[in-house]
């Protein structure tokens, strides 16, 4: 069995981790910082949202499409830029994306100036992949 470190070993070992975290932290914002921009000048539109159906990121191509900036929509359901017509067709893709499963589905958007626009949408839950919840649908 070996044997534990000695207080003024471990405290020698600080600095070293306090600069690795440091490092790492930097790289996390970096990645962050290069998927974000990915995602918003993205030639297709993109929304995430959170469990509760909350718009908490809507990228450039969406937001224009839809007429609307960013935000207005984040914070928002997204159901709300779905016409009534089409709401049971969004709700039921959702519930199979509550079980696991991916959608490929057309449907209608509403523009802020009232018309109405056709699009595909691609989606699908995500869960933590340690713990696998669900995230984000």
């Amino acid at each position: 069995m070996a044997e534990k470190p000695t207080y003024e070993e471990l405290e020698r070992q600080v600095p070293e981790l306090e600069t690795d975290n440091t490092q790492l932290k930097k790289k996390l914002h970096k990645a962050d910082s290069f998927f974000e921009e990915i995602m918003t000048y993205m030639s297709e539109g993109l929304v995430l949202t959170d469990t509760r159906r909350s718009v908490i990121f809507i990228n450039q191509r969406l937001s224009e499409m839809l007429g609307y900036l960013p935000e207005e929509v984040i914070g928002k359901c997204w159901l709300d830029m779905v016409p009534a017509e089409q709401q049971a067709i969004a709700k039921k893709a959702e519930a199979r994306r509550a079980y696991g499963h991916t959608d490929r589905y057309e449907i209608m958007l509403h523009r802020k100036d009232g018309h109405k626009f056709p699009v595909l949408i691609g989606a699908g839950p995500r869960f933590d992949k340690q713990s696998n919840a669900k995230v984000r649908s």
